[in-house]
């Protein structure tokens, strides 16, 4: 690993303990986000939800977005050591927009219809907001792939 003035040592047995802290959160974070998002998916199938299913889907949403949260900062920790040359690499800059088309999608895009359909109490969730949705699992699906690929190198 490459040595920064910026970064901070905890050293036991030779392992960079805050790093290894880091890299377990990010890689935890980002398969509980995964796990959220199929669920989203799979609660969302049937067109007419109940209430109390519309109300478990829009709660497991926010906690994708808790998840998400925690999962960008330890990214971002992790990254500032080595910003000059991830901002060089093609597949970390693809894996950066696909976060961001991401966040837009599912802050702009989902929540919204998922906060209309909540407001109307009718039930029913657009025939679109289950294609958005699938788009979401795809693109987090995306975001792993581009990941591995880029620890592969």
């Amino acid at each position: 690993m490459q040595k920064h003035p910026y970064t901070i040592r905890v050293s036991f047995l030779g392992f960079n303990m805050l790093h290894t802290l880091l890299v377990i959160i990010h890689i935890i974070g980002a398969g509980l986000l995964l796990g959220v998002v199929f669920f989203t998916v799979i609660l969302a199938m049937p067109r007419n939800l109940s209430a109390e299913r519309l109300d478990r889907l829009v709660q497991t949403r926010r906690l994708g977005f808790f998840i998400a949260g925690i999962t960008i900062l330890s990214g971002i920790a992790l990254v500032i050591p080595y910003l000059s040359k991830a901002l060089s690499s093609p597949t970390f800059l693809i894996k950066m927009g696909l976060i961001v088309m991401e966040a837009v999608l599912a802050g702009q895009v989902i929540t919204v219809q998922l906060h209309h359909a909540q407001s109307t109490q009718a039930g029913s969730i657009s025939k679109r907001l289950g294609y958005w949705m699938l788009l979401s699992l795809f693109t987090v699906v995306a975001i792993f792939a581009v990941a591995i690929a880029r620890s592969q190198r």
